[in-house]
């Protein structure tokens, strides 16, 4: 199945987020310091999602996949 710019994006979103999630919780990641890891600027952060909040279902869709592959 070929990725879309997009989905690439959202995966390397949430391969960040799970990054950050083994040494913090979530509510303390900013959107910022999630930007920053990914190395993706905060303008194309918020092209996908609204807040930090917004991205949690793709980023559960994202794990849950991963899991049972």
């Amino acid at each position: 199945m070929t990725k879309n710019k997009s989905s690439e994006t959202k995966e390397i979103l949430a391969n960040t987020l799970f990054d950050l999630l083994e040494r913090k919780p979530f509510p303390k990641i900013s959107v910022n310091e999630l930007c920053e890891n990914s190395m993706i600027v905060r303008s194309t952060f918020y092209l996908h999602f609204r807040t930090n909040m917004s991205c949690f279902p793709t980023v559960w869709t994202a794990f849950r996949w991963n899991w049972k592959h």
